[in-house]
């Protein structure tokens, strides 16, 4: 499944046996779950609530009848992701930047 958080604020956590290492903070209008939803790939991290928050919930079966039914709605949602993946790629690129100069 996909998930917007519309608002409120959770964590980013990676757990490896017994030690759990929180690696981001995440706040309203972030969509999380992305690649593992596109690309059926395993989740790798956990998604924790800091606080009271509202979420949407995107599954399969919504993101198909999207596309079957409001395709236009559907290429909008695909731009907003892209656009969103393209702006964290970008950080990260800038993070290894600055960690190698």
């Amino acid at each position: 499944d996909l998930f917007l958080i519309e608002s409120g604020q959770a964590g980013i956590v990676l757990t490896s046996g017994a030690s759990r290492l929180r690696v981001a903070t995440i706040k309203s209008g972030t969509l999380v779950g992305e690649i593992g939803f596109f690309n059926k790939f395993p989740r790798s991290a956990t998604v924790v609530a800091d606080e009271e928050s509202v979420v949407y919930r995107l599954d399969e079966q919504d993101w198909i009848r999207l596309k079957r039914d409001r395709p236009e709605v559907a290429m909008k949602f695909y731009d907003f992701t892209i656009n969103l993946l393209s702006k964290r790629l970008i950080s990260r690129n800038k993070e290894v930047q600055t960690l190698l100069s």
